[in-house]
C-alpha cells in the first residue's frame, strides 16, 4: 500500500452492526454520541446520510 492510500473501516455497535450517529434538528441543541469501543486512528471520516435543506456539521472528538 502506498503511504497516501487509506483503508476505511466502519465503526460497529455492540451487536457488530454498522453504527449510525444522530445529530440535532435545530441550530443550538447539543447532541453527544459515544463510540462503543475506544478507537485508535490517524484519520476519521464522517459521512452524512441525511439532512434538511442544507448540510452542516460541528463536531469534537474527546480523548483520554
Amino acid at each position: 500500500m502506498r503511504p497516501y492510500e487509506t483503508t476505511w473501516q466502519t465503526v460497529k455497535d455492540a451487536s457488530g452492526q454498522d453504527d449510525n450517529f444522530y445529530g440535532n434538528s435545530d441550530s443550538d441543541t447539543e447532541v453527544t454520541n459515544m463510540f462503543y469501543r475506544p478507537i485508535v486512528a490517524i484519520k476519521l471520516r464522517l459521512v452524512a446520510q441525511q439532512w434538511h435543506n442544507y448540510i452542516s456539521l460541528r463536531h469534537e472528538y474527546l480523548t483520554c
